[in-house]
């Protein structure tokens, strides 16, 4: 019995990611082999409490492209402890949501955390690549068509 070859997307170190569960646009996102879980920029971040219940609320901002979205609210989130790029362990809260690269669509896990100093507010983990993408760092925009 022949075995199926499993198709690769290619992507480029950079491309555009959009969220359509949180009706956010394709906004840049890095390419991060070396990243584990895929984060998300997001501002206001909170828990509500309730009767028995935690809620998750938060914002996805974009200052530079000029995107704030409404407000979201996740009963199903976890907390986690991540070492961040400076090497430091922080606490995060962990989403999952769907992200859309080019036609591929992927229910991921996000960690939430704020990137406002950062280049891109979209860290694309192995997470997201492993078995789906190989990553060419030599080229950016590659499932847009963008350069």
């Amino acid at each position: 019995m022949l075995k199926k070859k499993k198709k690769y997307d290619l992507v480029g170190s950079v491309e555009m990611a959009g969220f359509p569960e949180l009706h956010i646009p394709p906004i840049p996102a890095k390419v991060d082999t070396g990243a584990d879980i895929s984060v998300l920029h997001c501002d206001d971040i909170y828990e509500l409490l309730g009767k028995n219940r935690r809620i998750l609320c938060f914002r996805v901002t974009d200052s530079r492209r000029h995107i704030r979205s409404e407000e979201f609210f996740f009963r199903k989130f976890d907390r986690v402890r991540i070492r961040n790029s400076s090497g430091s362990i922080e606490k995060r809260y962990k989403i999952k949501t769907v992200i859309k690269i080019g036609s591929r669509k992927i229910r991921a896990t996000f960690t939430l955390t704020d990137r406002s100093n950062m280049t891109f507010p979209v860290l694309v983990g192995c997470n997201i690549l492993r078995k789906r993408y190989l990553v060419d760092v030599s080229k950016k925009y590659v499932q847009t068509g963008k350069s």
